[in-house]
């Protein structure tokens, strides 16, 4: 009979919710991140180099989770602490200006808060992917995480927004470490009525096919978009348009793109797995089985249906009157609309950004409540300044 080999004098430590992770070691190699490069796609580009796990790759950095390791990666990309980040310094030597140059958000002090659901959002779904930026060894940038990302400025080429095998959205949080590139769905995901598993969609995503940008004024909004997010900078006049022609609707599209074109047919009439959105584009829908007599058709999310409308913001945004531009092009600003039609907090949040040159456009859409909330403004004592000189402007 044998004994048990007697106990390690210097026992290894192990991370416990009762114990903080050990520090981590300084890594021999570590590639330098690109410019723009998201989080996620760094850590997975260093377990490639390293021929490692993510999981690993994650815990040489001080990211160690109970969790799963996409989702806690995800998490970061979002969000990071002041822990995490000088953990991630020690091990690799980049510093919190890199660092934060690859998450959407700023560092945080302390315990990461609970997430807001636009940065849940992100984890779940991304806008689109560029198949050509996924090519081995597939590296992307944080941009792709925003809803104007469209289109790649480096192949001029149109995003794809899902799979085009089982029809699923992409997300990081999706890809596996050890499947680099492909699409790694679960197929019973996408069938209710099937819960057995019946293994992964493996669609090679670089493999994706998508068609050139020839328009002339996206790939100019696209790069003022993508260079004031390296900024940590909102363009509200974009924000602001992009509302309004959400809420008013499109009534006349032209552009040399026949890509474009298509997605806004002169009859109006829907296609199959394509319908009309409230902007007036055709937007993908696709089916879902729910059982043997039951379909369900489900809205899609779609770069090309977005750079239409984002078209049609940049034609206002670079005209010189971009009130006579939006008369033309929208359908609803001849008869102004209530902020009703607009998402909360639009008034109060978005609205004081906007520069001068879009307040006839803005006073025109929204005149009657405009105009009541200045008469407000100017009768309360409390009233924010720049909120009434706003309002005054807009009155005047």
């Amino acid at each position: 009979m044998t004994s048990d080999p007697p106990p390690s004098p210097n026992p290894p430590a192990l991370a416990s919710p009762g114990r903080p992770a050990p520090a981590p070691r300084r890594l021999p190699a570590v590639p330098s991140p690109l410019p723009g490069e998201s989080l996620f796609s760094w850590v997975d580009h260093l377990a490639a180099e390293l021929d490692i796990p993510r999981g690993e790759a994650m815990r040489a950095l001080g990211l160690e989770s109970a969790t799963s390791h996409a989702w806690q990666l995800g998490m970061v990309t979002s969000r990071m602490t002041v822990s995490q980040a000088c953990a991630v310094e020690k091990a690799t030597g980049l510093d919190r200006r890199a660092l934060e140059a690859m998450i959407f958000e700023d560092v945080v002090p302390g315990q990461v808060p609970p997430p807001r659901p636009r940065l849940v959002n992100r984890l779940k779904q991304l806008t689109a992917f560029c198949p050509s930026c996924l090519l081995p060894p597939g590296r992307w940038p944080l941009w792709w995480g925003e809803p104007w990302a469209v289109m790649c400025p480096l192949h001029q080429r149109y995003l794809v927004s899902v799979c085009p095998a089982c029809l699923s959205p992409f997300a990081p949080v999706r890809l596996l470490s050890r499947a680099r590139g492909r699409c790694c769905e679960l197929m019973d995901n996408l069938n209710t009525t099937a819960r057995k598993r019946s293994g992964r969609c493996g669609q090679l995503l670089w493999a994706c096919k998508q068609p050139t940008v020839t328009d002339p004024l996206l790939p100019r909004l696209h790069d003022r978009l993508v260079q004031q997010f390296a900024r940590r900078e909102q363009d509200q006049d974009v924000r602001v348009v992009w509302q309004l022609v959400r809420a008013c609707g499109v009534r006349v599209f032209d552009t040399p793109d026949a890509v474009l074109r298509d997605r806004f047919p002169a009859g109006g009439a829907d296609r199959e797995d394509l319908r009309r959105n409230s902007t007036g584009f055709l937007q993908p829908h696709h089916a879902e089985d729910l059982g043997p007599i039951r379909l369900r058709r489900r809205g899609v999310g779609d770069a090309v249906t977005t750079a239409a409308e984002l078209r049609v913001v940049a034609q206002i945004l670079f005209s010189s009157a971009p009130e006579r531009t939006a008369r033309e092009l929208l359908e609803q600003v001849r008869q102004p609309l209530g902020v009703g039609w607009f998402p909360k907090g639009f008034v109060e949040n978005v609205l004081p950004g906007a520069s001068r040159r879009l307040l006839p456009l803005l006073w025109s859409v929204l005149k009657a409540d405009l105009a009541a909330r200045a008469v407000r403004c100017r009768s309360s004592a409390t009233a924010s300044p720049r909120r009434d000189g706003v309002a005054v402007t807009l009155c005047s």
